[in-house]
């Protein structure tokens, strides 16, 4: 369904809006507001209605953007405010496969949309095989951002092939977080969390307990829910902690069948070992907790990896009791420091009616103001922006600044065609493993062949 954002719809809702535009005044520091970026040159309204055609900007966006109550509703009412003369016509859009495969299919009609919200890692995915715009020319020219101002990684997730094809929106980090009442409990220091895989595992016997019959009643550790990544996906972590790489430098071939990728697995797997193993583990993380808890708030998880967003959703949303602190992911001996950095982005498709129209919107949602206010208000998101992140963000979320420093280290899961079938091979390889039907030397064994097939089916888009 498209809904259509226009000059009418603004005026009758503008009051709603009065503490976003307050909170905007306070939150922006020294940078300078969206009103001050270049504007066109003025003119008499009669010269102005004239000369300038009205134009529709097709938007395809997370659901949030169609809520009057949400602050990208609001900030797209700024845009139009500004520019009288477009429309912005919304059509809310999965951001992950769906969004692609959706693509696809307007791409093959003819009718693809103007800007499109979507996860960073689809850059590669659709631009090798010709559905996204190439923005060098529009990033070169803009003067409402710096492209050298985003996070490195954002800034090699969307390019391929040394083309820009996407533009960051917001980014993610994550780190390990605990249970400061547990460790005292427990007779542990909770200024001195574990700092390497031996340490979490003394911290992890010594923070779980189960009764006689194998029951838990306290995980001591999670390498799955409630943390995140998800599903096995902190695999990924562990590997690149141990030294590992995914792929080979071209993309062509896989780079885990190795020493690392079966230690890494069995890392894992120990660690779910400790708990009485996958059953348990499932039936104690499948029990009911109270509204507005996870098992980690709920005081039923002593440690896990989680994103940056968690504190915020505890402390902030949620009014959570529970007391924790977070510290940088312990180390196998020898081991980098790395991390897992996700985030999502704005592009254009091929085929863009409105090209100039459209970036303009991209360029209003990535000037320093307006990436402020998009990222605190929709949920505490890191900015794209590295310039955003240390200075109006940091002040407004200071307990941002464990998960900014990580970003130094960060990594992500490989951005290419065919990433989507290998995520997928990822999840049903740690299943796999988990539940003990294959051996983490197995498992991996079956990952690299499996990678390798994609690789293969996609080896002259890489």
């Amino acid at each position: 369904m498209e809904t259509r954002i226009t000059r009418r719809m603004l005026m009758g809702t503008a009051g709603a809006f009065g503490g976003a535009a307050l909170f905007a005044a306070c939150a922006t520091g020294t940078m300078a507001p969206a009103e001050d970026a270049p504007a066109m040159e003025e003119k008499g309204e009669a010269e102005s209605t004239e000369m300038m055609e009205p134009v529709e900007v097709k938007f395809w966006t997370a659901q949030g953007f169609v809520l009057e109550d949400h602050i990208g509703y609001a900030l797209l009412g700024e845009f139009q405010e500004a520019n009288p003369n477009v429309e912005v016509a919304l059509t809310p859009t999965a951001i992950g496969l769906a969004a692609k495969e959706k693509l696809i299919t307007a791409a093959a009609a003819g009718a693809p949309p103007d800007v499109i919200y979507m996860d960073r890692y689809l850059a590669g995915q659709l631009s090798a095989p010709g559905f996204l715009l190439n923005l060098n020319d529009y990033v070169k020219a803009t003067g409402a951002f710096s492209w050298d101002d985003f996070w490195p990684k954002l800034r090699e997730d969307c390019t391929w092939k040394g083309n820009i094809y996407a533009v960051a929106l917001h980014t993610d980090a994550r780190t390990y977080m605990f249970n400061v009442d547990h460790f005292v409990e427990a007779g542990l220091d909770p200024d001195t969390p574990p700092a390497t895989w031996d340490e979490l595992e003394s911290a992890t016997q010594k923070l779980h307990k189960a009764g006689q019959d194998g029951v838990i009643e306290r995980l001591g550790y999670s390498n799955g829910p409630p943390g995140n990544p998800p599903v096995g996906l902190q695999w990924y972590i562990h590997f690149w902690q141990l030294g590992g790489e995914y792929l080979s430098p071209d993309n062509k071939s896989v780079n885990f069948d190795n020493a690392m990728g079966v230690d890494a697995l069995k890392f894992m797997i120990h660690m779910v070992d400790l708990a009485g193993g996958n059953v348990r583990i499932d039936e104690f993380l499948g029990q009911p907790v109270p509204e507005r808890n996870d098992a980690f708030t709920a005081g039923g998880v002593s440690q896990m990896i989680a994103g940056h967003w968690y504190p915020a959703v505890y402390q902030k949303r949620w009014e959570s009791p529970v007391n924790f602190k977070v510290a940088p992911m312990p180390l196998p001996p020898d081991g980098i420091r790395t991390n897992y950095q996700g985030g999502w982005s704005l592009a254009q498709p091929q085929g863009a009616a409105e090209k100039d129209a459209g970036f303009s919107l991209i360029e209003f949602f990535l000037s320093p103001d307006v990436n402020l206010r998009w990222s605190v208000g929709a949920g505490d998101y890191i900015p794209a922006l590295q310039s955003v992140s240390r200075g109006g963000y940091l002040e407004q979320v200071p307990e941002a600044a464990a998960y900014l420093e990580e970003l130094d280290f960060a990594k992500w899961v490989p951005v290419i065609p065919g990433n989507d079938e290998i995520i997928g091979i990822n999840i049903d390889i740690w299943f796999k493993a988990y539940a003990k039907e294959l051996t983490p030397e197995e498992a991996n064994k079956q990952h690299a062949e499996r990678v390798q097939e994609v690789l293969n089916t996609y080896a002259d888009q890489l």
